[in-house]
């Protein structure tokens, strides 16, 4: 006997608040996502935090350079409150010119995130990222004029940045979460990393740039006839893993939001259904199912289960 869609247990997913429902995942598939998630976010974050205090020291030493024919960050010269204040003042230039087109595009990539799918959103962002590590190791090697740093990392910002990169983990994490306490497991797991990784990158980073003194040849100086010493080191990470980063997320990044499920037909309907309304209501099933297509029905009613009883199935499973 034929059961009707109501009485089908939904798939264990979160629907997204746009309408669109997460894609439904065997246990093994969410497991490698959930797992590659996290070594991309540590992947991503610990490198950064790596090489923005170097950028900070290179700063320095470069306007140290320019402006006394030395190049260092310390000492009586280097050291001096006109070099630190004209290196602080570059370094606000720079770091700008990534953050406020990251400000300008924050909406309008969460809502194409939402409405188009994660991958999309995470290969912009990932590439407009290696942009900006690019343009800073090139900054480096090449020993291009400060101001050099900057169209890249406009470039980089409008690609969203650090930030819509760790929003795009998130709502990847709460796509494949089946109940909202693994959501705040796995949110709260991700914000430990961030500020482990903030706490042992600037460390190790602060270390390699400190690392040389005076006209000492640095371990960590890959390429002595190009520019940056001490500092090639975490720009030469940054790039390499953010490179890395890109190629793992085309190849391996699922995706993990349905986006056509809003406009998908619902289980049982008779007549046509309008999925273009924002707020289409679950049609009543139909009772006469015929026999020939009944595996079909079921699987398509298991498939696109509504909003409504998504709903109603995750507060039973969290009470």
């Amino acid at each position: 006997m034929l059961l009707p869609c109501e009485l089908i247990p939904p798939p264990r997913v979160l629907p997204n608040d746009m309408g669109n429902q997460p894609v439904v995942l065997t246990n093994a598939q969410r497991r490698c996502h959930i797992a590659l998630l996290c070594f991309l976010y540590v992947l991503f974050f610990l490198p950064l935090w790596v090489a923005l205090p170097s950028l900070n020291e290179y700063v320095i030493a470069r306007r140290c350079l320019t402006m006394y024919g030395i190049f260092n960050n310390t000492g009586s010269i280097c050291g001096a409150p006109d070099v630190s204040e004209s290196g602080q003042e570059w370094n606000t230039y720079i770091f700008l010119a990534c953050n406020l087109p990251s400000v300008l595009v924050a909406l309008p990539l969460g809502r194409l995130m939402d409405e188009h799918g994660r991958r999309p959103v995470m290969i912009i962002c990932l590439a407009t990222q290696l942009v900006g590590s690019a343009g800073m190791l090139s900054v480096c090697f090449f020993e291009l004029d400060l101001f050099w740093f900057m169209p890249p990392y406009i470039i980089n910002g409008f690609g969203g940045g650090g930030y819509i990169l760790q929003s795009l983990f998130m709502a990847s994490l709460s796509d494949v979460a089946t109940s909202k306490r693994q959501r705040n497991v796995l949110l709260s797991a991700t914000a430990a990393a961030y500020y482990a990784c903030g706490c042992v990158g600037p460390l190790l980073g602060g270390f390699i740039s400190g690392s040389v003194v005076g006209n000492a040849t640095s371990p960590l100086e890959f390429f002595p006839t190009l520019g940056g010493r001490q500092y090639q080191f975490a720009y030469v990470l940054f790039f390499g893993t953010n490179a890395l980063l890109l190629v793992l997320g085309v190849v391996f990044w699922r995706e993990t939001l349905d986006v056509s499920s809003s406009s998908s037909t619902c289980c049982g309907c008779t007549g046509s259904n309008n999925s273009n309304s924002a707020d289409a209501s679950v049609a009543k099933p139909s009772h006469a199912f015929s026999s020939s297509s009944s595996s079909s029905v079921l699987s398509s009613c298991a498939a696109s289960v509504s909003y409504t009883h998504l709903r109603a199935h995750e507060t039973e499973a969290d009470l």
